[in-house]
């Protein structure tokens, strides 16, 4: 009664606080200022009064936590559902649909129809738990973090994780680059990177892109889970904890020093001692155990273990230096770990150069045992994962503090550090609470047994004021009753502490309230129903022996006439039962018998046997001639055709051996086959005749023999083989036919099982030849089986049959077609010099062939020439002509003061004195006209008979004075003329006067061949040189 006094006091005080906080926020609403980034919100802040504990812990399948902090971004939940973040955007981790970032918060661009509850953030990227209990990420994906089996690096809208069918989450936690849930099943699943295992897949892969199963030892379940850097840890039902992941510094807590391990390992808590909340840092791990005390182990470099040690890595869990103080919240980051105590103050330890122990102080760079946050914060949620924290306080009012460099602390300042925390900068700032003690008992829910209070399957003791379970035969099936509920008629309940009663299972029944147990129905009777007062009898054909939930069919070889049973009669000799359930039997059909009782088929006549009518208890053997090869035969059967049955009782007739054969049915014996037959196998009903290409001379053959090579038989049945002809040949056994010999082959016998090939020099252009033909003249042979013979090559010939080779032309003769049979001779006019030719070669010009024949042309001799080629004889120089050397192509004409008067010559004469010759090519000379003379030989002029001279006669060799009393004043004259009468001129003093003038004409005229002008000119060098023409250059003087 106390207690409920208590709980009556507690819920007054509740509602009277909670008017008083919805009037005081009504009142800071009117107040608030707008965001830089979001619109103002008209919805009215919710003070959360009606929680009775506001707050949640890291990653609890109680709570849900409503705010986080990234690498370089933070996120929250608002009171009213809608989800805002800020920091850095990049990979589109902020969720707003882009990757810029925003030092204020921004809204994120949630999925239709969903409902945010629960927030994580990574290094760079982000996810969000539903209420739907779909879970979705954003932002990088290179790592599978999507878990939608992709790995891409840009995701700026939400994607859904592809958690298995039917599947959805509780609680989630994100680590670096990978993000776990606890699913509805209480499973644990994760995905991203496994580099180091902390996805829990073998392998060691860096993208997991869709969710894995993580294998937890047993029937263990997880309550409480934190992803770290490249680990993981979670607290399952029975308090235990288990890490895998990455352990260079010892963070799974086992004790080993392995590298990594993906299978789960059971932590080192002490043995007295339960895991409730757990969190996984960067290279250390932290939990708060039953008693509210918290361990931590792994890396212990920058004193994030708050043991106050020696900064040495523990592989197993060390108490954190907290006095009488007790923690609710538990969160690690990088290198700094944080808590919240039970009396409402914060403490963090570690790494502070960033400021992510919050204290406020600046100087101190690393706490080794827990130092409190600055302000007088009453915070209830916290989160962190890297440098920096943001949390929660009572009044649902956001708070962040550490690295500011992208503005994740959302005071819209950046690339600063923040000591101690700052208010999110925006006027809405309100995130939605959970409730940490819902039955409000003072139990957190961590810490409870019995978090949500007396349950369904308890009930409340008014005696004690405790839950207690129901007893058994009894139930609950709402919580917070004050009674139990005794099982109905028809259902029952053995165990205690049970929501709801059990059916009464088929076969059993309950007659009673609140039993414990069902009772089974009796032989003879049976309950097909659950949840049955009573049982029902059996049917006909069936029976029951007790605890039956249907009648059982009697078995076949039994029936059962009678209803209410509890067996069933065997069937009687000669008869059967051969299906279930039956109420009678049968007697046995013809074919089968039955010897004994309880048969249920009737046994079949054996092998060799039958029956012939019905309800028999044996069998009959068969008569000799038949048979039985089947069971259950009413008559036995004749021997086949092909076999033969000389004995009783036999299941099969013999089949007659290879080499006979029986055409009629029912027999004993066989028959031998005849000549040109056979039977090669066993059985036949009639004998074979001998295919073509084969053949059997004797009787009860078992085959037939194939006919040899060289021969071969044509017809069916044949008793003999044939040889092949001569001119064919067969190479093959059991021919029907002969080959004749194919072309460029013969068969010269009888017999033949192969052709010969042709021998060089022979051919064969048809096929069946006996023999091969010889090559024709102007034909060769040489090679074997030659279909063709080879006509002589230009240049070549053969005069006789069957020869392999042609012969070459010989020299001076030639052969100018293929296929000859002899060569030809060089005509005149030409020659050749070598063998093998097809043709002779034309006489040079200056040269002759004079004969057929020849090998080589001859030399035209001197005085004869040929300008011609292909010439039999050569030409003799004409007159005036001569031709000096042999071998010449063309005559040489006189030239001028020669002349030849013969042909055939190999020189001209010179002209005589007194004769000449003008021209070239003269075949004679001419003589010298009166007037003229030449007193010299070989002249092409004559000479001018001088003044006083003459010359009478032609041809004179010399010219002759005129007599005295005569001259000639005139040259070139035949005669001269007598002198006149003496003249009055002074002939001779003229004369003289004339020599003289002439002398001296000739006198300058010589002076002025022998030189030139004197030196300088003309003017004997007294003349400068003029200037230089207008645009002239002067030369520049050499140098010396």
């Amino acid at each position: 009664m106390n207690r409920l006094n208590e709980s009556y006091r507690r819920t007054i005080l509740s509602l009277s606080l909670a008017l008083l906080m919805l009037g005081m926020s009504a009142a800071f609403a009117l107040d608030a200022g707008e965001s830089e980034s979001l619109p103002e919100e008209q919805s009215p802040r919710d003070n959360h009064s009606p929680l009775h504990e506001p707050g949640a812990p890291l990653g609890s399948v109680y709570t849900n936590l409503t705010i986080t902090q990234g690498y370089n971004h933070a996120c929250m939940i608002q009171a009213n559902h809608s989800l805002i973040c800020w920091g850095s955007g990049g990979s589109g981790r902020l969720g707003h649909g882009s990757s810029t970032s925003s030092v204020t918060p921004v809204y994120a661009n949630l999925p239709a129809n969903e409902t945010p509850v629960e927030i994580g953030a990574g290094w760079w990227h982000t996810c969000g738990l539903m209420e739907s209990g779909k879970i979705y990420c954003w932002g990088n994906g290179g790592f599978g973090q999507m878990g939608n089996g992709q790995t891409q690096d840009n995701n700026y809208e939400m994607i859904q994780v592809s958690l298995p069918f039917g599947r959805t989450g509780k609680t989630i936690a994100v680590g670096e680059h990978h993000a776990c849930t606890i699913a509805d099943n209480d499973e644990v699943y994760c995905w991203g990177n496994n580099e180091q295992g902390a996805v829990g897949a073998s392998g060691y892969q860096d993208a997991e892109a869709t969710p894995v199963h993580v294998d937890l030892p047993g029937t263990l379940y997880a309550i409480s889970i934190g992803a770290g850097n490249e680990h993981t840890c979670v607290a399952v039902n029975n308090g235990r904890a288990y890490c895998w992941g990455e352990n260079w510094n010892g963070q799974l807590g086992y004790g080993g020093s392995e590298w990594a391990s993906y299978q789960p390992r059971m932590v080192q808590i002490p043995g007295n001692r339960d895991v409730v909340s757990i969190a996984a840092g960067g290279w250390h791990s932290c939990a708060i155990l039953d008693n509210g005390k918290v361990m931590c182990w792994g890396l212990d470099n920058w004193g994030q273990l708050g043991d106050g040690g020696s900064s040495e890595d523990q592989f197993t869990p060390v108490y954190v230096s907290m006095g009488s103080n007790t923690a609710r919240a538990i969160v690690t980051g990088w290198d700094t770990s944080c808590m919240i105590l039970d009396y409402g103050q914060t403490q963090c330890w570690g790494k502070n150069n960033k400021g992510e122990a919050g204290t406020g102080d600046t100087g101190v760079n690393e706490y080794t045992t827990p130092a409190t946050v600055a302000g007088s914060h009453d915070f209830v949620s916290i989160s962190m994962i890297d440098e920096g924290a943001c949390a929660i306080n009572s009044d649902a009012e956001v708070y962040c503090w550490g690295d500011n460099w992208y503005g994740q602390a959302g005071n819209g300042q950046t690339s600063t550090q923040e000591y101690s925390p700052v208010e999110l900068d925006y006027s809405n700032n309100h995130a939605k609470m959970n409730d940490r003690d819902p039955d409000d008992d003072g139990i957190l829910t961590i810490f409870d047994p019995s978090p949500y209070g007396c349950i369904a399957g308890t009930w409340i003791n008014i005696s004690t004021g405790d839950c207690a379970a129901t007893d058994q035969g009894y139930y609950t099936d709402q919580p917070q009753m004050y009674y139990q509920i005794p099982c109905a008629n028809g259902t029952y309940q053995p165990a205690s502490g049970q929501t709801s009663c059990l059916l009464a299972p088929a076969g059993y029944y309950v007659d009673y309230e609140a039993a414990v147990e069902a009772t089974p129905c009796p032989a003879g009777e049976y309950q097909p129903t659950e949840g049955q007062t009573s049982c029902l009898e059996t049917i006909v054909g069936h029976y029951t022996t007790g605890g039956d939930a249907n009648p059982i069919p009697c078995a076949p070889g039994s029936y059962q006439p009678a209803s209410g049973q509890s067996e069933c009669i065997l069937a009687d000799p000669g008869y059967h039962v051969d299906s279930s359930g039956s109420s009678t039997q049968s007697m046995c059909a013809p074919g089968g018998y039955s010897a004994g009782n309880g048969t249920a088929d009737c046994t079949l006549a054996e092998l060799g046997r039958f029956v012939a009518g019905t309800g028999a208890t044996g069998s009959d053997a068969c008569g000799v001639g038949t048979y039985a090869d089947v069971e259950g035969l009413v008559a036995c059967k004749d021997a086949d055709a092909g076999h033969y049955v000389d004995t009783e009782g036999a299941s099969e007739p013999t089949p007659c051996p290879t080499g006979q054969y029986q055409t009629t049915t029912g027999q004993t014996e066989c028959m031998d086959t005849e000549v040109g037959h056979y039977t090669s196998d066993e059985g036949s009903a009639n004998q074979r005749e001998c295919d073509r290409g084969s053949f059997q001379s004797s009787t009860g053959a078992s085959s037939c023999d194939t006919a040899e090579v060289g021969h071969f038989v044509d017809e069916m049945a044949a008793s003999e083989q044939t040889p092949c002809t001569a001119g064919s040949y067969q190479n093959e056994p059991s021919s029907t036919y002969c080959k004749y010999a194919s072309e460029g082959h013969h068969v010269p016998d009888a017999g033949s099982s192969s052709q010969t090939r042709c021998p060089v020099g022979t051919f064969s252009d048809t096929t069946g030849l006996v023999e091969c033909h010889q090559a024709s003249p102007g034909y060769t042979v040489i090679v074997e089986a030659s279909t063709s013979q080879d006509a002589c090559e230009i240049g070549t010939y053969q005069s006789d049959f069957g020869q392999t080779h042609c012969d070459d032309a010989e020299m001076g003769h030639y052969v100018p077609s293929e296929g000859a049979g002899a060569q030809t001779p060089c005509s005149m006019g030409t020659y050749q010099s070598r063998t093998g030719q097809s043709s002779c070669i034309d006489a040079e010009p200056g040269y002759f062939a004079g004969q057929e024949g020849m090998t080589n042309p001859d030399f035209c001799t001197a005085g004869t020439y040929q300008p011609n080629s292909g010439q039999s004889a050569c030409d003799d120089a004409e007159m005036g002509h001569y031709v000096e050397l042999s071998g010449k192509t063309e005559q040489t004409p006189c030239k001028q003061g020669n002349y030849q008067p013969s042909p055939g010559q190999t020189s001209c004469l010179e002209a005589d004195a007194g004769h000449i010759v003008p021209e070239s090519g003269a075949s004679a000379q001419t003589p010298c006209e009166p007037g003229t003379y030449q007193d010299r030989t070989g002249e092409i002029t004559c000479r001018l008979a001088a003044k006083n001279n003459y010359v009478d006669e032609a041809g004179s060799d010399s010219q002759k004075k005129c007599a005295t009393g005569y001259s000639q004043p005139e040259r070139g004259q035949s005669e001269c003329l007598k002198d006149a009468a003496e003249s009055s001129l002074p002939i001779i003093p003229i004369a003289g006067a004339v020599v003289v003038a002439a002398a001296v004409g000739f006198f300058m005229m010589n002076r002025g061949k022998s030189g030139g002008p004197p030196k300088g000119g003309a003017s004997g060098g007294n003349m400068r040189r003029g200037p230089p023409q207008k645009g002239a250059k002067r030369r520049k003087k050499r140098p010396e």
